[in-house]
């Protein structure tokens, strides 16, 4: 069986954990505001995360997460961010 390999991901060099958090913190960030409702604060926080070096998949992840979340319940939900 092959590995599916994740072209977006293949090469980005190793980030220090400074870059590591600043990027977690951004995520942190658009999650808060996706279950505080504040909806226009979402795409400059997409951008800012994107700066920081959040993948797009990881930004997709955490909207669907919440999309799916929210439909479920009806209510927004805490969702996790993805693991890198």
């Amino acid at each position: 069986m092959k590995k599916r390999i994740d072209t977006e991901q293949k090469n980005i060099k190793p980030l220090s954990s400074l870059e590591q958090v600043l990027r977690l913190t951004a995520l942190v960030y658009l999650e808060e505001a996706l279950i505080l409702q504040e909806y226009e604060r979402c795409p400059e926080l997409i951008a800012k995360a994107k700066a920081f070096g959040a993948s797009k998949r990881a930004i997709r992840r955490l909207l669907a997460g919440y999309v799916r979340g929210s439909k479920r319940r009806g209510k927004p939900s805490v969702t996790t961010v993805p693991r890198f």
